[in-house]
């Protein structure tokens, strides 16, 4: 499971999140800003795992069911599942229900839902409280989730706290 972070850098795993937060100096993941370009510093440790082109990101409003139709037949690298600033406030519980649904559906057909695209959730802000850990705790269990987007990101314990939930939600679930 990926983590995007504030302009879109990636780091893979919420272990390799908690060590950069409280080892600073001792690992330090590469990053990818805006999925095109990346940087290292000195003890950057390779990820286990083959590049994935970033070349299209399409955005896609979870609420939308004909719209998250659409989006399975684009050749898009990554599919991100909006249930942020795309969804209008009283719509967020549909629209949550409706991106569960999908991912389960790419569960099911073994990802050939949107094929090779990379699937991706950008969660409401921390800021909203209850929104945001209610999409937490719809989406965490679900295997073919492969990022979440967390917008609004304003500090370092924002990237914590959602690494910690990721990491019991993957304790729980196995």
């Amino acid at each position: 499971m990926r983590l995007l972070l504030p302009r879109k850098a990636i780091v893979d795993s919420p272990r390799k999140v908690l060590s950069l937060l409280t080892g600073i100096g001792k690992f330090r993941p590469e990053v990818r800003i805006s999925g095109f370009s990346s940087f290292s510093t000195v003890g950057t440790t390779q990820f286990d795992r083959p590049e994935r082109p970033r070349r299209s990101l399409l955005s896609v409003p979870g609420s939308d069911p004909r719209k998250i139709k659409k989006a399975t037949g684009l050749n898009a690298d990554v599919i991100v599942l909006d249930l942020e600033d795309g969804v209008p406030r009283d719509r967020k519980d549909d629209a949550r229900r409706l991106v569960v649904e999908t991912l389960q559906q790419q569960e099911q057909t073994q990802g050939a839902l949107f094929g090779t695209a990379e699937v991706c959730v950008r969660i409401n802000g921390l800021e909203t409280g209850k929104l945001a850990l209610d999409d937490l705790q719809a989406i965490l269990p679900l295997a073919s989730l492969q990022s979440i987007v967390v917008p609004k990101i304003e500090h370092p314990s924002d990237i914590d706290f959602v690494s910690r939930l990721i990491a019991m939600s993957s304790r729980e679930s196995g």
